[in-house]
């Protein structure tokens, strides 16, 4: 008797922990997506008015980040410099490895990588559009994360409660 007591404390507590973590998970989807988008204003800046060259603008705005932005625009800049590709590949290599498709939402992450594929390829004019349209395109993406916010973050702790108050319902 003692054992299922203890077995179902252990379900309630890891159901909760896993509500708790799918949170945690959408707030840093949230702040990266932020992020994301501040360090392609930043780079817009940087092209645009600086005239500086990809790589240099990319460890520029790295400086000015924090976390996995950071690490990103700074791993681009490295392999620019080290000449490890065309920047669409490294632009889309960089984004696989520090962010992957966990950390952005389905479209930010298409619509980030589309922004690579502009990237150095074109004048400056068409590339500072390009990162206009995709911060445009973030914003609205931001906007939805944050009307979702109260209730997602709400959602999940709950969800998961309630799921391990079932499971131990179904076990014991």
């Amino acid at each position: 008797m003692g054992m299922r007591w203890c077995g179902g404390m252990l379900i309630m507590i890891g159901s909760v922990c896993v509500g708790i973590w799918l949170r945690t998970q959408y707030l840093y989807r949230l702040q990266t997506t932020k992020d994301i988008q501040c360090g392609i204003s930043l780079l817009k800046g940087e092209i645009q008015y600086g005239r500086v060259p990809l790589p240099e603008a990319c460890l520029s705005v790295a400086l000015r980040l924090h976390g996995n932005s950071r690490l990103f625009f700074q791993t681009v800049s490295e392999r620019l410099q080290e000449r490890g590709g065309t920047v669409e590949k490294v632009w889309r290599e960089s984004i696989e490895n520090v962010f992957g498709r966990r950390l952005l939402g389905a479209g930010d992450y298409e619509e980030f990588i589309r922004l690579g594929n502009t990237l150095g390829n074109l004048d400056v004019e068409l590339q500072v559009r390009a990162m206009e349209l995709c911060m445009k395109r973030l914003e609205e993406s931001i906007s939805c994360y944050e009307k979702e916010k109260k209730n997602q973050t709400k959602l999940y702790p709950v969800v998961g409660t309630f799921g391990g108050f079932l499971l131990c319902l179904v076990l014991l």
